[in-house]
């Protein structure tokens, strides 16, 4: 896009795309404000209770919750006297570990992903002399597992749970990261064969990547 078009054709798209997503946020409309103003949302949910459906609305989901978590102490919050706290209560959730590695772990898969945005064009341009087109092309080897492993990866955090399934693809990534190096030191001599073993390992990190979105996700 930004060799065919420029910057204006590149942040265009992006523009667009946030205008669009605004005016479909605009037009949502929640149940229990339509129920409001359109009568046969009250009559269907009537019947429904007269037909003998079970139904929850908003209120009682949130009561369900809310009830659900209270019957664990560690989810309470203590009855604190300091006001810095008691002005902003987030502040007493971190000093729960979990909530800390949970943090921790997000932000080292946002840093994963962001220094990949910013060194594969450079790294493309330096090795490759790659334009921004090519280099952009390559993203496809990282971003293909994302799409193709996503039901495997999403089962393997609902089967075994998101500490092992994170333990697994933070270790995975290891010498996947190890190996990105290999392209710049030019082992392989052909340059059509460097540039697939750069894809290669491309493709090999976003698998590692996608498996711990999908930990971070969940």
């Amino acid at each position: 896009m930004y060799k065919k078009t420029g910057y204006i054709g590149v942040f265009g798209i992006g523009a667009g795309i946030l205008a669009l997503d605004f005016a479909m946020r605009l037009l949502v409309i929640e149940r229990k404000v339509a129920a409001k103003y359109d009568e046969t949302q009250g009559s269907h949910a009537a019947n429904r209770r007269d037909d003998g459906v079970r139904v929850q609305d908003e209120d009682a989901d949130d009561t369900n919750e809310e009830s659900a978590l209270t019957q664990y102490e560690d989810f309470r919050l203590p009855n604190i006297q300091n006001k810095a706290i008691r002005a902003l209560p987030i502040l007493c959730c971190f000093g729960n570990p979990r909530l800390l590695v949970a943090l921790f772990l997000g932000f080292v898969q946002a840093a994963l992903l962001g220094a990949f945005d910013a060194t594969v064009p450079t790294e493309a341009e330096k090795l490759f002399d790659f334009s921004s087109l090519d280099a952009g092309l390559l993203f496809i080897a990282l971003d293909v597992p994302y799409l193709v492993l996503g039901p495997i990866a999403g089962w393997a955090v609902d089967k075994f749970g998101t500490k092992l399934a994170a333990v697994v693809g933070f270790a995975y990534l290891v010498p996947t990261l190890i190996l990105l190096r290999l392209p710049s030191e030019h082992i392989v001599k052909d340059r059509k064969q460097n540039i697939i073993l750069y894809c290669a390992l491309l493709a090999l990190n976003g698998v590692g990547n996608h498996r711990i979105s999908e930990c971070c996700g969940s």
